[in-house]
């Protein structure tokens, strides 16, 4: 995520919005912030922030009304908007994606992985990892040390959240070491299998 970003943070608990905003401006950005979604909303209209982060349970207007309301004024278009919530459900996510959501992230948050998360979203970008590259038997040791010993694992992570794995060779225990290090508490995906034994 390039440095000197203009984002606010749209939260009702007052400490989920310091540690955003420690997290944020630690990465270079200016961070402006509020409490109270109904003040909020006129404040984001008239600084027209590159993204806005909104919790999605608030009194007063909750995160879906003000991100329809955001997307209603021409001014916010080029406005990213992230929401940041406690519930997981699919049918909140899909909610939000029709609204005009441009990504959704679930609590609690990580601060190490914050950043990374907002760039993938925020540059649009499509991440695709190899866990395992071989064919049928795994082959460790030295002799697989350039092209990797695992069998067919591979994952593909996209902006709004949508996690693909294809095959679920032995890399997948590479991928399993990789989510259990970040922390994450709940993964949602869905798994194709190209050649099933």
């Amino acid at each position: 995520m390039a440095e000197g970003l203009d984002i606010f943070v749209v939260d009702d608990d007052a400490m989920i919005v310091d540690m955003l905003t420690s997290v944020l401006e630690d990465a270079g950005h200016k961070v402006a912030s509020e409490t109270d979604s109904t003040k909020a909303l006129s404040e984001v209209i008239e600084s027209t922030p590159e993204c806005v982060l909104i919790d999605l349970m608030m009194p007063g207007l909750d995160g879906l009304e003000f991100c329809r309301r955001m997307r209603a004024v021409k001014a916010l278009d080029d406005t990213k908007i992230i929401i940041v919530t406690g519930k997981a459900y699919e049918v909140d996510k899909k909610r939000a994606f029709e609204l005009g959501a441009d990504g959704y992230i679930t609590k609690p948050i990580d601060p190490e992985t914050l950043t990374g998360t907002l760039d993938r979203i925020l540059g649009d970008e499509i991440e695709m990892t190899f866990w395992g590259v071989r064919g049928t038997l795994p082959v460790p040791g030295e002799q697989a040390l350039r092209y990797g010993g695992n069998t067919s694992c591979m994952t593909l992570n996209f902006p709004r959240g949508q996690f693909f794995l294809f095959d679920a060779g032995s890399g997948i225990k590479n991928l399993s070491d990789h989510i259990m290090a970040s922390g994450q508490t709940r993964l949602e995906a869905k798994i194709f299998i190209s050649h099933p034994h």
